[in-house]
C-alpha cells in the first residue's frame, strides 16, 4: 500500500486530482476499519476521515512530500476522532478503551471455510486478546491486520520503536503462554505474527 500511496501523494501535492481521488480511494477501507476501533458512532468516523481529506486539499501547498503516507493518514485521522470526542462530550458512544476494540475480526468466508475446531481456536485467541492491554490489542491491530512497519506503527501510536516491537513482543508471548496447551496454536501463531 505505501508505494503506491506514495506516488499518489507527491502527484497530489504536484497539483493531480486523480491522485487525489486514488489516495482517497487506495486508503479509505483501512482508514475506516481503524478509525471504527475507536468509535461506535460509524457516521463520526466517516465524517472524520471526510474532514481529513478535505483538510488534506484545502493545505495541499504546505504539506510536505517526504512523508510516511500511511502512517500520517492514521496518526491525522486518530487525533481528529479525539478531538470529535472530547469536543462532543459524553454524547457520543466511545469504545471503553480497556475492552477488546481490536478484536480480531473474521469475513465470511473464512467462517465458512474453516472447521469448528478451528473456529473456537479462533473464538478463543479473540477472548485472549480481550485481556490485552489497549495498547498491546492497538499494536497488534495496526501491525498485523494493517500490515505496518515497527516504524509507521511507532509513528501512529507516538512512541519508539523499541517501546514499539517490546508492545508486540510482549503480547504475543502472553498469548503464547495464554494458548500453549492448545493444539495447532503455535502454527497459528506463527503464521499470523511473522
Amino acid at each position: 500500500m505505501n508505494g503506491n500511496s506514495n506516488m499518489h501523494w507527491h502527484n497530489f501535492i504536484a497539483g493531480d486530482n486523480n491522485a487525489y481521488r486514488e489516495l482517497y480511494n487506495e486508503n479509505i477501507d483501512k482508514l475506516y476499519s481503524y478509525g471504527s476501533k475507536f468509535s461506535k458512532d460509524t457516521d463520526l468516523v466517516k465524517d472524520c476521515i471526510h474532514d481529513l481529506f478535505v483538510d488534506l486539499n484545502n493545505y495541499r501547498a504546505k504539506l510536505h512530500k517526504d512523508v510516511n503516507v500511511t502512517a500520517y493518514l492514521y496518526l491525522s485521522l486518530r487525533r481528529k476522532i479525539f478531538s470529535c470526542i472530547k469536543k462532543k462530550g459524553t454524547s457520543i458512544e466511545v469504545h471503553n478503551l480497556e475492552q477488546s476494540i481490536f478484536a480480531v475480526e473474521w469475513n465470511a468466508e473464512i467462517n465458512m471455510v474453516y472447521s469448528e475446531e478451528w473456529k473456537l481456536l479462533l473464538s478463543r485467541l479473540n477472548e485472549e486478546l480481550k485481556i490485552l492491554s489497549s495498547r498491546q490489542q492497538e499494536v497488534l491491530f495496526l501491525k498485523f491486520h494493517s500490515e505496518l512497519t515497527y516504524e509507521e506503527v511507532a509513528e501512529i501510536m507516538r512512541i519508539s520503536v523499541a517501546t514499539c516491537r517490546t508492545l508486540v513482543y510482549r503480547a504475543i508471548k502472553q498469548l503464547r503462554v495464554k494458548m500453549e496447551n492448545v493444539p495447532k496454536i503455535a502454527l497459528f501463531l506463527s503464521i499470523i505474527f511473522s
